[in-house]
C-alpha cells in the first residue's frame, strides 16, 4: 500500500498525539495507562501490557501512514461487513 491509500478515501496528513485508547477510564484511566508504560513495572504495567497486546507504548507519537493504514483497514472491514 501507498502512504497515501486512494485519492478517493479519507486520509490524514498531519496530527498530534497517537489518539485514544478505546474504554481506558477516560481522561484519568489514560493517564493511569501513560504512568504505568512510564514505569513499566508492577500489576498496574503488566496488566495494561496484556490487554493492549504491545509491551511499549508512546502516547504522545503521531505517525500519519501509521493512521493511513488503521483507516484504510477500517474502511476494508467495513465493505467486507456490509
Amino acid at each position: 500500500m501507498t502512504d497515501r491509500p486512494s485519492s478517493s478515501l479519507p486520509f490524514v496528513t498531519d496530527g498530534k498525539g497517537s489518539g485514544i485508547i478505546e474504554d481506558c477510564g477516560g481522561i484519568g484511566g489514560l493517564k493511569a495507562v501513560m504512568e504505568a508504560f512510564k514505569i513499566k513495572a508492577g500489576e498496574d504495567y503488566e496488566n495494561y501490557k496484556d490487554w493492549l497486546g504491545r509491551d511499549d507504548i508512546d502516547l504522545t507519537s503521531f505517525d500519519p501512514q501509521e493512521m493511513n493504514r488503521n483507516i484504510a483497514k477500517r474502511i476494508r472491514a467495513f465493505r467486507r461487513a456490509f
